[in-house]
């Protein structure tokens, strides 16, 4: 579909609005090509997730976006329009590990050099938990801009992030935080 569908004025400059939220003035200046969005799971967060895609759209049309997923969420994210590429976390594969270490952890490993082989101007941090601010770390080059501290459910994740969005009001969905 045509950038700004969803509500999404083309103007945009920042890589973080949506037609909600003002334009995030400390990465406005920051020239980007390529972002890769983190928002593993939790099918219907991702839905209400989807809306950054259209930002990121409108601010940059020739933008390669990717977004990293967990497999069992992927096919809700397969075939998008507005995704170049889907980086998908292998958490079935990794789901036994009590009972197979090694293996999990040779899968581990694969995958977090399968994502130190990508690259990309920023990645978005929009789980707000430590495991996707974590495995956005591993990605080469990446400006990692993510949720404040207080608005994380697990606040050490914030220190796997360059920049923060700014803090909303704590009455303001999650959703126009983003």
């Amino acid at each position: 579909g045509p950038p700004g569908r969803c509500g999404a004025p083309p103007s945009l400059a920042s890589p973080l609005n949506n037609a909600r939220t003002p334009p995030l003035a400390e990465n406005n200046a920051f020239p980007w090509s390529s972002v890769l969005v983190g928002r593993l799971s939790a099918l219907g967060d991702i839905v209400f997730a989807l809306p950054v895609l259209s930002s990121l759209r409108a601010a940059r049309l020739d933008a390669r976006i990717g977004w990293l997923v967990e497999d069992r969420c992927a096919d809700l994210l397969r075939g998008h329009p507005w995704i170049d590429e889907l980086v998908i976390y292998p958490r079935g594969e990794l789901k036994g590990w009590a009972r197979r270490p090694l293996r999990a952890l040779g899968r581990a490993a694969r995958f977090r050099r399968e994502l130190a082989a990508r690259s990309y101007d920023l990645a978005l941090e929009l789980q707000g938990n430590l495991k996707c601010s974590v495995l956005l770390a591993c990605v080469s080059g990446a400006r990692r801009i993510g949720f404040p501290r207080a608005d994380l459910r697990e606040p050490f994740s914030a220190w796997f992030t360059h920049a923060k969005a700014p803090a909303g009001s704590p009455r303001r969905h999650r959703v126009d935080k983003m």
